[in-house]
């Protein structure tokens, strides 16, 4: 899996995810999350992601979960498979939205 951050016209950090949530990536994923995206609004767009199995999954779920807590994320363009663990975890409170303007419209409701 491959991450790129970019910040939209709203001020909104978007991190466009692309490949397969596999295990290798997992440590160096959590670490960029932790270090560089804390104390923002952040949307995490799945359009380029992958679902395969179970492997990487429990790390980035964990990865999620522990962002969650020091930043407001939200979740667009999630396929299916990605909706049903999110359902199923400790973090099916984040905002799951069909793009990224939605996503973005979110925020700018919230922060009113």
């Amino acid at each position: 899996m491959k991450a790129f951050i970019r910040k939209n016209n709203n001020n909104v950090l978007v991190i466009d995810l692309k490949g397969e949530v596999d295990f290798a990536s997992a440590e160096p994923f959590y670490e960029t999350c932790m270090n560089k995206l804390s104390r923002k609004n952040i949307i995490f767009n799945f359009k380029n992601l992958s679902f395969v199995g179970s492997d990487g999954l429990k790390s980035f779920m964990s990865t999620m979960k522990d962002l969650k807590q020091k930043s407001s994320l939200q979740f667009c363009c999630v396929g299916s498979e990605f909706r049903r663990v999110f359902a199923e975890s400790e973090i099916n409170d984040i905002a799951i939205c069909e793009d990224e303007q939605s996503a973005t419209a979110n925020f700018e409701n919230t922060n009113s």
